[in-house]
C-alpha cells in the first residue's frame, strides 16, 4: 500500500455558499487518493480586506490522508476550484465561489515560491485557525510548536469574529476504509450534495409532484445518498439501497416516490 500522510484543508467560500461548500466536500470525498475522514462545523465571518458590502465567508476544515504530493494535492485543488467555475484575480480578497486550500501535509514545512506549507494563515486568520481547530485541535503546527486549539486561544478576536453556523449541517463523509454501513437517515437541515438534490426534485416536479409535501421533501437526500453509495465502492444489498432511498421509514410500506 502506497504510504499515506495526513493532511488538512481550508475550505472557504462567500458566494453561493450553501451550494459550493457542500459540493467541494463532495470532489473531495470522491476524488480516488484524497481520503477525508472527518470534517469541522461550518464557520461565518465577515470578509477580510474585502470590498464593502462583500457578503460574509463561510469556511470548513476537513482532515484525511493522500499518497499525492504536495505539489500534485494542491494542483488537484486546483483543478476543483476551476470546475466550480473559481476565477482568480490579482486580487486575492475578491469574491469566490470556492477556496481549497492546503493547510497541513504532515509536519512538512517547505516554501514553494507562490505558496507554502502549512499555510501561514494559520497563525494569522481566525477564520482559517478556528475550522482547523475545530476538526484537529491536537494537530501540532510544525513551525509554532503549537496545537491548532493553543493557536485559537492565543487570537482573543476569534471567538467573537468567527461563529459557528448552526443552521448547517453536513454530512460526516464515508469511505470503504473506514465505515461497515452507510448513513441513509435523511436528517432535517442536513446538506449533503445539494446539486444531484437539485435535480431530483427536478424529475418530481416533470412527474407532476411537489417535491415540498409531507413524506417526499427528503427524497432528494435519499437519493443522492443511495446514488453516492452506488458508486462508492460499498457492498450492500441492493433492495437495501433502494428501499432506504424511496421509502419514508423502515418498515414503511408507503412508497414517497
Amino acid at each position: 500500500m502506497t504510504d499515506q500522510t495526513p493532511i488538512a484543508i481550508n475550505i472557504g467560500s462567500n458566494v453561493d455558499k450553501e451550494r459550493c461548500i457542500p459540493h467541494a466536500i463532495r470532489m473531495l470525498r470522491r476524488h480516488p487518493q484524497i481520503h477525508i475522514d472527518v470534517m469541522s462545523r461550518v464557520f461565518r465571518s465577515e470578509s477580510v480586506g474585502g470590498p464593502d458590502g462583500a457578503p460574509e465567508f463561510h469556511n470548513v476544515a476537513v482532515a484525511g490522508t493522500t499518497d499525492l504530493s504536495p505539489e500534485a494535492l494542491r494542483a488537484e485543488l486546483r483543478a476543483m476550484e476551476e470546475s466550480m467555475g473559481r476565477q482568480r484575480s490579482e486580487d486575492k480578497n475578491a469574491p469566490r465561489k470556492i477556496d481549497l486550500d492546503v493547510a497541513f501535509f504532515g509536519d512538512l514545512q517547505k516554501d514553494f515560491g507562490d505558496w507554502q506549507v502549512p499555510d501561514p494563515e494559520i497563525v494569522e486568520q481566525a477564520h482559517v485557525a478556528v475550522p482547523l481547530a475545530d476538526v484537529a485541535p491536537d494537530w501540532v503546527h510544525p513551525v509554532t510548536g503549537l496545537t491548532t486549539y493553543e493557536l485559537v486561544i492565543k487570537q482573543p478576536e476569534a471567538r467573537e469574529m468567527v461563529q459557528p453556523v448552526m443552521a448547517i449541517q453536513l454530512s460526516t463523509p464515508h469511505h470503504p476504509r473506514h465505515a461497515a454501513e452507510f448513513d441513509f437517515e435523511a436528517r432535517e437541515d442536513e446538506v449533503y450534495d445539494p446539486h444531484f438534490e437539485s435535480l431530483v426534485s427536478g424529475m418530481l416536479v416533470e412527474i407532476g409532484e411537489d417535491p415540498s409535501r409531507e413524506g417526499l421533501a427528503r427524497t432528494p437526500l435519499r437519493v443522492a445518498k443511495a446514488m453516492d453509495f452506488l458508486t462508492s465502492g460499498y457492498s450492500r444489498n441492493l433492495d437495501e439501497v433502494v428501499n432506504d432511498a424511496i421509502f419514508d421509514a423502515e418498515g414503511a410500506d408507503e412508497m414517497v416516490l
